[in-house]
């Protein structure tokens, strides 16, 4: 079985600073996915954006979002979050020189006959 890492941590330790430095360390050639990202004011968190390795970015959680769906105080736009991150998995699985992919906290590891193996964070 290849390897797969799981980073996970108590809210705002580092763990997105850490896969986003990882990545610019080996290079982003070699990574495709997304990860997610605070909004924040001046002094609370607001929601969360997707951002994709190629750029991309959604907001899909707010807590000024109208959507029905909530996870805790947060507004959850479900279609604009699989669109983008669906998407961008989709695309990191389909190029071979994507050696990981990153999912929110979760790292996908390619397995040399194209398969990946996936945890869920």
């Amino acid at each position: 079985m290849e390897p797969c890492f799981l980073l996970t941590g108590k809210p705002r330790v580092g763990k997105s600073t850490s896969i986003k430095r990882i990545i610019q360390q080996i290079g982003p050639e070699y990574f495709g996915g997304f990860y997610t990202e605070e909004i924040r004011n001046s002094t609370n968190r607001t929601g969360f954006n997707c951002i994709t390795l190629h750029g991309e970015t959604v907001c899909m959680a707010s807590v000024y979002s109208e959507s029905s769906v909530r996870v805790g105080r947060y507004g959850v736009d479900i279609v604009a979050f699989e669109n983008i991150a669906l998407n961008a998995l989709t695309l990191s699985l389909s190029v071979s020189t994507t050696n990981f992919r990153v999912s929110g906290s979760c790292w996908l590891h390619k397995k040399r006959n194209g398969l990946s193996q996936r945890t869920n964070a």
